[in-house]
């Protein structure tokens, strides 16, 4: 019985009965509307046909539950310290998800996924915000744009004009960026400035940005590499550099001649992160590192994975591309990498969809802000109401004291905590859904008590049930067997041949593959055996290896003995029949005491509209 309880997912939405409500069926005191039953019907109906017989058929169906549950109720089940704690981990989990504006959030994710797919390069001029004068620094910043819309090079005008300490080096390319390398501000304005044309003037919070997208590409996704670094110090002499240089050049002749990298990273690399790990490096995506070391990196192939000694800023370095099967990507990160609506949440943008949420908290809960100065609160001053209930600069004051969080952010703390401790009242789906999972595991936790667990233990009842049932439980045809079975053709067919040159030995060889080969022994009726077809099967046959219906495992089978159907199953042959039938007894007999202290009674005239 628990299987079928479990398919059907018999939790329903229910809804509080109107007086204008239509009551289809009363348990006891209890009443069941119409409304409530037709939710359930349809959330568990999974879109087949709606009819009388599929409503009356239901009906059976959610009586027992109902029943079932109200028990559970009237026992005090959801008092049970496991209950509560189940229930307050899953309205945690879930609550986190109405924190967010959906639709913001949909539409956050689906522009993050198209910035996903293709990487950009870009040459950028940075110009940071003054704080004695801001003035100065918007007129530094507004002279190179209009510079550069009379036609001087990107290039001449960072030179100029961008304070990005790197700016000689690069003339502004800061090299390759994909989805979530840069702010979300950044990210929009390079992801929708046209390639080779130059942005506008963007204030961040403290400089300001002009990009010009000078390529675009497949992205690249994300790589990981192993590094050897000859550092050289930032005064070195010309005669040392060429000294390092020869180094690297006779390092990488020595990989391609075979010398194992990590050995070497060992004993010269100058990266002192990543030489005890054989030089690997975290995986990265682009716009992680510099471009000139991104460059070598992302232009390693399977094929041809040394990059050959190449100079940064930090010295001479030598790269080696992981193979993927090698790549290292610890869980945190692979979560990250592979769920982007957790991505967009965790980043600047998620505030986007978070703000929405806020300013529909503050309809809800009727918020207002008083009149006070935000540079001079005393305990008594009244910032705000919610829901009525006046916020004091005495909570505030106290909150201060361990936070920088200004008094608006504090207001805005206290909305979504006045939000999240009574969601319930807010958001009818979420109470909804918090009901229905609280009575599912109430239904669980029944079941358990009145049902599996005494099935379980009951070794008495059990055998006789099967003795009173014992007809039951006849053997159709059947064979006694050897099913064998490996993880790939090759296993299985050199397998095979041991086996056809000795049968009886079918024991000691499968013991002998260290596992490659499962054996499983017994009687099966022929409908249980993993083969097409079964009337071929006689005494002694080893059949050909096969592909096992729906799985990607081989099979062949040793057939010991073919047997007629009509016997009876012994005890611990009908073990799993019985007892499910067993659990079915004893769940019909416990419905007919819950059935006796809450009379049923069905509206049949409600009961005939439902399918009008």
């Amino acid at each position: 019985m628990k299987n079928v309880l479990t398919g059907l997912c018999l939790i329903a939405t229910v809804w509080g009965t109107t007086a204008e409500a239509q009551t289809l069926f009363t348990f006891g005191k209890h009443q069941v509307s119409k409304e409530e039953f037709l939710q359930a019907f349809r959330k568990n109906n999974d879109g087949r046909k709606e009819d009388e017989a599929a409503y009356r058929n239901y009906l059976d169906l959610y009586i027992r539950y109902k029943l079932k549950v109200q028990a559970a109720y009237d026992r005090r089940a959801d008092t049970l310290p496991s209950q509560r704690m189940e229930l307050e981990n899953f309205r945690e989990q879930v609550a986190k998800n109405y924190l967010y504006d959906q639709a913001t959030l949909d539409m956050l994710v689906k522009e993050a996924e198209e910035n996903s797919k293709r990487d950009i390069r870009i040459s950028h001029i940075y110009i940071p915000v003054s704080k004695t004068d801001t003035l100065e620094s918007y007129k530094r910043a507004v002279s190179a744009l209009e510079q550069l819309k009379n036609g001087k090079s990107f290039e001449a005008v960072a030179e100029e004009f961008s304070l990005d300490p790197a700016v000689k080096m690069n003339k502004g390319d800061i090299g390759w960026i994909g989805s979530f390398t840069l702010p979300y501000p950044l990210e929009k304005l390079a992801y929708t400035t046209a390639l080779n044309q130059v942005s506008g003037l963007y204030r961040g919070p403290n400089a300001y940005h002009i990009f010009k997208p000078t390529a675009s590409r497949p992205a690249a996704g994300l790589i990981q590499v192993a590094q050897i670094l000859l550092a050289l110090p930032t005064t070195t002499e010309p005669v040392h550099t060429d000294s390092v240089g020869r180094l690297a050049d006779s390092l990488y002749r020595a990989l391609l001649q075979g010398a194992d990298f990590g050995r070497l990273a060992m004993a010269f690399s100058a990266d002192n992160n990543s030489y005890q790990k054989n030089g690997i490096l975290p995986p990265f995506h682009p716009g992680t590192y510099t471009p000139e070391f991104e460059d070598q990196a992302f232009a390693l192939k399977q094929d041809a994975p040394y990059s050959k000694p190449f100079r940064t800023a930090q010295g001479f370095h030598i790269l080696r591309l992981l193979p993927r099967q090698e790549m290292f990507v610890d869980q945190a990160t692979n979560e990250v990498v592979n769920g982007m609506a957790e991505k967009v949440k965790a980043d600047e943008r998620g505030q986007l969809a978070h703000e929405v949420v806020i300013e529909k908290v503050k309809k809800l809960t009727g918020f207002q802000t008083l009149s006070f100065d935000p540079d001079a609160i005393g305990a008594d001053t009244k910032l705000a109401l919610i829901n009525g209930n006046t916020i004091t600069g005495k909570e505030y004051l106290g909150y201060a004291k361990t936070s920088a969080e200004s008094p608006e952010q504090f207001l805005k703390m206290k909305l979504l905590e006045e939000y999240q401790q009574n969601l319930e009242q807010y958001e009818p789906a979420f109470a909804a859904q918090l009901k229905e999972f609280a009575e599912g595991n109430l239904l669980f936790e029944m079941m358990q008590q009145m049902v599996w667990e005494k099935a379980g233990t009951d070794e008495e009842g059990l055998k006789n049930f099967y003795q009173k049932n014992r007809n039951r439980y006849l053997w159709k045809d059947n064979v006694r067997a050897v099913i064998f079975t490996g993880p790939d053709s090759l296993s299985m067919h050199r397998f095979h041949l041991s086996l056809v040159q000795n049968p009886g030995g079918w024991k000691a060889l499968s013991e002998g593959l260290n596992d490659r080969i499962q054996a499983d022994s017994g009687r099966f009726e022929l409908e249980q055996l993993p083969v097409a077809s079964t009337t071929y099967l006689e005494k002694g046959m080893i059949t050909k290896p096969g592909r096992l219906t729906n799985d990607l495992g081989y099979v062949c089978l040793y057939i010991l003995e073919k047997l007629p159907g009509g016997d009876n199953r012994s005890f611990e042959e009908a073990r799993g029949f019985v007892l499910n039938d067993y659990q079915e007894t004893l769940e019909n007999d416990w419905i007919a005491t819950l059935r006796k202290k809450y009379p049923v009674t069905v509206n049949k005239s409600v009961l005939k509209s439902l399918n009008r």
